[in-house]
């Protein structure tokens, strides 16, 4: 069995961490979220001893629940937050998001689309406001799936460049129904089929 090796131990949060990902165009850079409604950036060639946070922001009103840095969007990071709201931000400044939508809904999970070259979709999955797929440039929401009876929890994209089909696949998943259903959504921007 190969033993991990622990190079760092970075303590950002006054309450419980939620969640923890990397820019996907600098692997150096790390952002993390709390209950205490914190965003925290690291920049990992720092040591924690002189420098334990590149930034932080507190813009959130309730616990930051997830992260997605666009792979996109170069600067661009998504949270969101059982306050209900997505933030879009430019990571060179952290100190304000540039851009914020209510699409209802805690939101638990946040998918960029991997294969789309155009649409610029992103999919949430926002507890108790079931499934929405919102456009990358207003956050506004194109599409809903409120097939769950239960808390949206999981959300994820089919990933095939080569797909040539009308439509996107999305697999959702929820919490207390235990529900996986697969949905297509028209590359039209509209819900077309749900499987449960």
């Amino acid at each position: 069995m190969h033993k991990e090796k622990r190079t760092n131990i970075l303590t950002l949060f006054l309450f419980q961490a939620w969640i923890a990902c990397f820019d996907a165009w600098d692997g150096n850079v790390m952002y993390s979220g709390g209950d205490d409604c914190r965003l925290t950036c690291c920049d990992l060639r720092v040591t924690p001893s002189s420098a334990p946070a590149a930034s932080r922001s507190s813009a959130h009103d309730a616990g930051v629940t997830c992260l997605q840095s666009s792979a996109k969007r170069q600067h661009v990071l998504l949270s969101g937050s059982f306050d209900e709201r997505l933030l879009e931000w430019d990571t060179r400044r952290l100190l304000r998001p540039v851009r914020e939508a209510r699409p209802g809904g805690g939101i638990w999970r946040i998918k960029e689309n991997p294969t789309s070259s155009e649409d610029h979709l992103i999919a949430l999955a926002c507890t108790d406001g079931g499934f929405k797929v919102v456009g990358s440039g207003s956050l506004a929401t194109v599409a809903h799936n409120g097939d769950h009876e239960s808390l949206a929890y999981g959300v994820d994209w089919r990933c095939n460049e080569q797909d040539e089909q009308a439509s996107y696949r999305l697999a959702s998943c929820s919490f207390y129904d235990h529900l996986l259903t697969l949905w297509s959504l028209e590359k039209r921007l509209k819900l077309v089929h749900t499987e449960i």
